[in-house]
């Protein structure tokens, strides 16, 4: 199918099979320039103010140094221990949580809660573009349209192809 562009509807459904072609040393691989939307990428992510503003909070609390996506090396079991991730995740739900709680006002309960959410709107998180309201409770609007590129790293990445794009205009 070396003529074929193939298109997926999120990363997470094809960069497991692109990262196993691209490891097996399929040439060609079949999903090289494959077409999906992606969030920010992980350097984009680790580079942001917020991003690093949460990491000095984590290395000065822990003492421990917080390993970037870029610089990350696999361990003796060959597994990398991306502490990065988990001090975005933390610091997004925190974030999350602590934005929707003042809404709600000094009595959360549930229903002020929920109320506070379901009203939102734009929030604040690593990512340029996120919001929550009714029915919408996943943050995350911002998107790149992405193409797999085998040559990146030693198992192939999304490469972007836009600037990132607010999904939610």
């Amino acid at each position: 199918m070396p003529d074929v562009l193939l298109l997926a509807d999120g990363a997470d459904s094809a960069q497991g099979g692109a990262q196993d072609e691209t490891t097996a040393g399929v040439k060609p691989n079949p999903y090289d320039g494959l077409i999906t939307a992606t969030g920010l990428s992980d350097h984009e992510t680790w580079v942001s103010a917020q991003e690093q503003a949460c990491v000095k909070t984590y290395e000065n609390g822990s003492g421990q140094q917080v390993i970037g996506p870029d610089q990350l090396k696999p361990g003796p079991d060959g597994k990398l221990v991306q502490v990065w991730l988990a001090v975005l995740d933390f610091c997004d739900e925190l974030g999350i949580f602590r934005q929707i709680a003042t809404k709600a006002g000094p009595d959360l309960t549930n229903a002020s809660w929920t109320a506070a959410a379901d009203s939102f709107g734009e929030i604040k998180l690593v990512t340029p573009f996120a919001s929550i309201h009714a029915g919408k409770y996943d943050a995350d609007d911002a998107f790149h349209l992405s193409a797999f590129d085998e040559t990146i790293g030693n198992k192939g990445d999304f490469r972007p192809l836009t600037p990132i794009q607010d999904a939610s205009k």
